[in-house]
């Protein structure tokens, strides 16, 4: 059986995560009608940008 030891993070588990993208990233996101899931890792933290299609 293997074992895992947990490392410490740089980022502290309470902290918000935070992103950067360009200005069109949105629009991508909608015209593919996909969303993003990213995942840390280290802090365990799960982010998801949702495609918010527009309603006419």
């Amino acid at each position: 059986m293997s074992q895992f030891i947990a490392k410490e993070s740089a980022t502290p588990p309470d902290e918000p995560m935070r992103s950067v993208h360009t200005n069109n990233f949105p629009e991508i996101l909608r015209q593919l009608n996909i969303s993003l899931v990213v995942s840390t890792y280290q802090t365990g933290k799960v982010k998801v940008i949702p495609c918010l299609a527009r309603l006419n």
